[in-house]
C-alpha cells in the first residue's frame, strides 16, 4: 500500500498506520471515518459495533461510512487496502487491516477514540478530555 503514497507512513495506535502529510478527508467539514466489512467475517462482526459505539460518541462532529457488503466508496477501499476485511480508515489519515481484536474491546475503543479525536481538534471536549 505505501507505494500509493508518495508520503511518509508512521506507526499509530492500535496497529493502525499514519500517512503524515496527509490530508483529512472530509464531508461536510466533518472528517470521514470509513468501515469496510463483510457479513460472513468474524473479524468484521467483532469490529462492527466497537466502531459503531465510538462513532456514535462523535455526534455530528464526523461523518461515518458503513460499508458491510457493500461497493460504496469503492476508491477509498481500493486506496487504503490490499482486498482485506475489516478495512478502518478514518479521515483518510490513518487507515487498518484487520480488527483490534488482539488489544481487546476497551483499548480498541480508547485507540479508536484517541485517533479520531486528533481529527477532531478534540472535539467534542468531553470526549476527547
Amino acid at each position: 500500500i505505501s507505494d500509493l503514497f508518495n508520503d511518509e507512513i508512521s506507526d499509530a495506535d492500535g496497529n493502525f498506520k499514519e500517512i503524515v502529510n496527509a490530508e483529512v478527508c472530509s464531508e461536510n467539514g466533518k472528517p470521514i471515518i470509513y468501515f469496510f466489512g463483510l457479513s460472513t467475517c468474524p473479524h468484521c462482526l467483532w469490529e462492527e459495533p466497537i466502531i459503531k459505539e465510538v462513532v456514535a460518541k462523535f455526534g455530528d462532529k464526523i461523518s461515518y461510512h458503513e460499508n458491510i457488503d457493500s461497493s460504496n466508496d469503492k476508491e477509498i477501499f481500493q486506496k487504503f487496502s490490499s482486498g482485506s476485511y475489516p478495512a478502518l480508515v478514518l479521515g483518510c489519515k490513518y487507515y487498518r487491516l484487520g480488527s483490534g481484536e488482539n488489544e481487546g474491546a476497551d483499548q480498541e475503543k480508547a485507540n479508536l477514540t484517541k485517533l479520531i479525536c486528533n481529527l477532531t481538534q478534540n472535539q467534542p471536549e468531553d470526549i476527547c478530555k
